[in-house]
């Protein structure tokens, strides 16, 4: 079987990912650093806002050809992430944040597994409705005595940069075989549902 050079960058980017097996690992040390880079690490110290976002980018790259469509779910994302957050901060709480944040997992999996094609809006109104729950998590999760603006900030960078590495990913594999999206697709899914029925 010949190998082709073709497969480095996915196979970069799965390396990069942390191994990590549940949902918040590594968030406990978040206190130990200032407020902005706590925010800026803390949608890569779960797996589950790691996946996620990388899903939302990765599907409106597969799904649309307009750069104006293609931004539409990241963009709303974004904007319901850190509405939420001020929501959990202001001491509002959303029931079962940790099931709607991995069913999230399952249903964005499954968008890019299927490259299932949806209007911006349809796309840009389910990605808002997980992405309140992901920023309740985020703001229930503010390290006490530290910054809230810096932090919220930090995440939200944080969040557009994967997002962009979602988007540049669906972009390199958009006229490519549908495997990779499949298995990437497919994984984050199953990693959803693990987590919901170990819960």
């Amino acid at each position: 079987m010949k190998f082709s050079t073709r497969y480095l960058a996915p196979i970069a980017l799965l390396s990069s990912i942390p191994s990590l097996v549940l949902a918040h690992p590594g968030h406990e040390h978040a206190v130990e650093v200032g407020g902005f880079l706590s925010g800026l690490s803390h949608p890569i110290g779960g797996l589950d806002h790691l996946l996620a976002m990388l899903a939302v980018g990765l599907w409106s790259a597969l799904s649309f050809n307009q750069w104006q469509k293609i931004l539409t779910a990241p963009f709303s994302f974004v904007l319901v992430l850190a509405l939420g957050a001020l929501f959990a901060l202001a001491g509002f709480s959303l029931p079962a944040v940790e099931p709607i944040i991995l069913v999230s997992l399952m249903v964005l999996g499954l968008l890019c597994a299927m490259r299932l094609k949806l209007s911006s809006t349809l796309g840009a109104l389910i990605v808002a409705a997980f992405a309140l729950a992901h920023g309740m998590a985020h703001g229930a999760e503010l390290p006490l005595g530290q910054s809230a603006t810096l932090y919220i900030l930090g995440f939200l960078l944080s969040t557009m940069v994967i997002h962009s590495v979602g988007i540049a990913l669906g972009l390199w594999l958009k006229d490519k075989s549908h495997w990779f999206t499949r298995i990437l697709g497919g994984a984050t899914c199953a990693y959803g549902a693990a987590l919901l029925l170990g819960a």
